[in-house]
C-alpha cells in the first residue's frame, strides 16, 4: 500500500557469494534507532564478520578498516 506523499523505489542489488553483510531488518533497524551514529557504525563493523569469527579488536584495526579515529573509538 502506498500513500500520495510516498515515492516508489526499486532496489537492484548485486549477488554476493562472500563479503555480504547479512543482518536481519529488525537488528539493523534497532541498531540505527537505539545506538548513536558511531556505535551503529561499530555494530556494522562487527556484523560484517562471519558467525563465531574471532576478531582481534583494537582502535588501530578499527581506524584502518572504517576510518574511525581513536578518540571516537574510545568514546
Amino acid at each position: 500500500m502506498t500513500y500520495p506523499n510516498q515515492k516508489k523505489v526499486v532496489i537492484h542489488r548485486e549477488k554476493f557469494e562472500r563479503d555480504f553483510l547479512g543482518i536481519s531488518n529488525d537488528n539493523w533497524n534497532a541498531a540505527c534507532r537505539d545506538l548513536g551514529a558511531h556505535a551503529a557504525i561499530l555494530y556494522l563493523y562487527f556484523a560484517s564478520n562471519a558467525d563465531n569469527f574471532n576478531l582481534a579488536l583494537s582502535p588501530v584495526a578499527v581506524e584502518n578498516a572504517i576510518g574511525m579515529p581513536r578518540s571516537t573509538y574510545y568514546d
